[in-house]
């Protein structure tokens, strides 16, 4: 999604909010500019209520609407919800990317269709498009410290709870990066020369670690229930990677009444390889220097310098060392 086709959308349609929750107000506020015209929400309790002076409906007001003529933003960032909302878009024929659109795609780009840098907007959200080296504290004792000033930077910061900080080292390059503090109590640290685009998102009393001189593209990062993700030095993620340290919803034995998925937390070494559509669950620990192969499901013990593919990933070649340097066949 570009920047033209996004301000042309805003100026020339009318704008509909999916989402009347914390994370819908804060973009209703990011708009208001272009006059949202109304909320939907799946929750009859806030139907026909305000926020903002814009009025909640029922889910069955837009099929009032023409396709052609609507900007629908889904206004979620918890993914099981922003799931269930797009299939119920898709349902009464609606297509994302044509009639509806995440705001998790389109808040890094705010800065560069407003044409201004916007630093807190309502309450919880943080989006900077320039960063000097500075240190704040926001609403509900959030901070954001940033070491130094980062080469290139569209992200949000969206804090949902309490006693959350979010730490930035020098010389990092986010792009499309999007940042969601759920819970309270949770600490997010990106370290030195990271270039990371995509998702990451953490409940209450969650610790994540990224190591410096990590290249993430599109990668996604989960964190629930008190549980830590530690990724390590020199790492490199491919497209596509999902790294989930809990499984988000309990799964309990009918006999015995005990839960059978408790969280597990995530290690990932230094200089490790992530392939393609790679998945790393809780209680993945991955070995310095390995190599996960395409579409693998990680979700226990790798060794050092080995490469391993499969679901469940399982080692297939041992003493093995790999270069960040792509490599190009000359004629």
């Amino acid at each position: 999604m570009d920047y033209s086709f996004i301000k042309h959308s805003l100026t020339q349609k009318r704008i509909i909010l999916f989402g009347a929750g914390n994370v819908g107000r804060v973009t209703a506020s990011v708009f208001m500019q272009y006059k949202p015209a109304y909320f939907v929400d799946n929750d009859e309790n806030k139907h026909f209520t305000q926020i903002n002076g814009i009025t909640i409906f029922p889910i069955q007001r837009l099929q009032e609407e023409s396709k052609e003529s609507i900007f629908i933003i889904v206004a979620c960032a918890n993914p099981s919800m922003v799931i269930d909302i797009c299939n119920q878009l898709s349902s009464i024929g609606f297509e994302q990317g044509i009639h509806f659109h995440l705001v998790t795609d389109i808040l890094p780009r705010i800065s560069a269709i407003t044409h201004c840098r916007i630093e807190l907007i309502d309450k919880g959200i943080f989006i900077m498009s320039e960063i000097n080296n500075e240190s704040k504290e926001y609403d509900r004792k959030n901070t954001i410290e940033i070491k130094s000033a980062s080469t290139e930077h569209h992200y949000s910061v969206v804090f949902g709870g309490a006693n959350n900080k979010l730490i930035i080292h020098p010389h990092c390059i986010f792009d499309d990066l999007n940042i969601f503090f759920f819970g309270n109590n949770s600490s997010i640290e990106i370290h030195k020369n990271a270039i990371v685009n995509g998702i990451i998102s953490v409940g209450s009393d969650n610790i994540i670690t990224i190591g410096h001189s990590l290249t993430a593209r599109s990668t996604e990062i989960y964190a629930r229930e008190g549980g830590i993700v530690k990724i390590g030095d020199d790492c490199l993620f491919a497209k596509d990677v999902l790294i989930y340290q809990s499984d988000t919803h309990p799964i309990f034995s009918k006999s015995s009444g005990e839960r059978t998925n408790q969280e597990k937390n995530v290690s990932i070494g230094n200089h490790v390889w992530l392939g393609r559509h790679t998945s790393v669950l809780g209680g993945a620990e991955i070995g310095d220097g390995s190599v996960i192969g395409f579409g693998s499901i990680v979700a226990g013990k790798i060794p050092c310098d080995v490469v391993a593919v499969g679901n469940p990933a399982k080692v297939i070649r041992s003493d093995i060392c790999w270069s960040k340097e792509e490599f190009v066949a000359l004629d």
